[in-house]
């Protein structure tokens, strides 16, 4: 994983600089790594690709589409990983709806709810800059999903940012459902599509010989992606978890 790359509009970011990330990218793939980068501009972007990295993780925060951007990306097979959840965690009614929830509050636990309900301060110092924000975000993932760009479905949860492990990866296949992507899209951008970027070929589909990891859920999440939040039982690699253990 690439840290950043340097660029014009990311100067005042600690980055790495274009010759320092072709020369990673290089070592990765001659050790047959992938080589996958942060980036936060579309100059970024252009650095990233000349690199020849594999991956983006973050989609750029300013410009919004870019028909250019979609378009060399999906000519070099670069696949992208959103992760709208985070800007739209700046905003509390995101965070807030997911806590209301009813399908989440059995197993919610105390500390995921306190991490979420804490106030953080949006990047863009207002929140109508914020919604402006994650509204060009989201544009800019719905020109890369009209260029065919493969998305994949992640949620970057960090203690310092406005995400957690497990709820929040449930924003953002709401999120990538704004962005365009049809219910069937985005289940396989949390399943089949990332397994397939990551070289993971054990899991992702429900093939014989695959790791049996499955939900069971209330409801269709072929035409509600908001239905897999009814999660009635859980399998882990064929064996079914014990969800009890974590019911309050």
């Amino acid at each position: 994983m690439l840290n950043g790359v340097r660029s014009a509009e990311s100067a005042h970011t600690t980055n790495l600089d274009e010759s320092k990330v072709k020369t990673l990218v290089q070592a990765a793939h001659a050790n047959g790594m992938l080589a996958v980068a942060h980036v936060e501009s579309l100059d970024d972007v252009d650095i990233a690709l000349a690199a020849g990295v594999d991956g983006l993780m973050h989609v750029w925060r300013r410009g919004g589409a870019s028909p250019e951007a979609a378009r060399r990306l999906a000519e070099r097979k670069v696949f992208v990983v959103p992760t709208l959840a985070v800007p739209d965690g700046f905003l509390p009614e995101g965070r807030a709806s997911l806590l209301a929830d009813p399908r989440f509050q059995s197993v919610l636990s105390n500390p995921i709810e306190e991490h979420l309900s804490r106030p953080y301060s949006s990047p863009t110092g207002s929140p109508d800059g914020q919604r402006a924000a994650i509204d060009a975000q989201v544009a800019a993932v719905r020109g890369l999903h009209e260029a065919g760009v493969t998305l994949l479905a992640g949620s970057d949860p960090s203690p310092t940012l406005p995400t957690s492990h497990g709820i929040s990866m449930h924003h953002e296949l709401e999120l990538l459902g704004k962005a365009g992507l049809k219910p069937t899209e985005i289940l396989a951008a949390a399943t089949a599509n990332a397994a397939q970027a990551f070289r993971l070929d054990d899991r992702g589909r429900i093939l014989p010989g695959r790791r049996a990891d499955m939900l069971l859920v209330r409801g269709d999440p072929t035409a509600d992606i908001l239905a897999i939040r009814d999660i009635v039982r859980v399998w882990k690699m064929g064996v079914e978890v014990d969800r009890s253990a974590a019911e309050r």
